[in-house]
């Protein structure tokens, strides 16, 4: 519950911190698979390097669920970020009524802000001290 909590104060999860260490990690040939062509579910590449940086297959396949416009959304973002040499900070919210599922804003420091909502009504309680979020 502590953790859940923290998130939700926060906005960093365990995804939010492993795609923000994917790309302050600058790996040139990650960012040219990802400027490569939209993204359909989760491409072995992604899978790879993103379990590399700490997530479970679980976690793994929560983010391949999620709406392929969405990641596509986010992608466009980083690649643009990547390439004018710009920072990325990830942040998750959990929202009652999102008009859409992933904002891209820039803050006034010039970092590209990447924002992901899910609805509160996809929280689930699984036991004691074990809450998920569903796509």
């Amino acid at each position: 519950m502590a953790t859940f909590n923290a998130a939700r104060r926060t906005g960093l999860t365990k995804t939010t911190r492993a795609l923000l260490e994917l790309f302050n990690a600058k790996n040139g040939a990650l960012i040219e698979s990802m400027g490569s062509g939209e993204l359909s579910g989760l491409p072995d590449w992604a899978r790879t390097a993103l379990a590399s940086h700490g997530l479970s297959a679980g976690e793994l396949d929560h983010i391949r669920d999620w709406p392929d416009a969405q990641k596509n959304r986010a992608r466009v973002a980083v690649v643009n970020a990547w390439n004018s040499n710009g920072k990325v900070r990830f942040l998750w919210k959990l929202w009652d009524n999102p008009k859409e599922n992933v904002q891209i804003r820039t803050d006034p420091n010039g970092t590209v802000v990447i924002t992901f909502f899910s609805p509160w009504d996809k929280v689930r309680v699984l036991g004691e001290d074990n809450i998920t979020v569903d796509v």
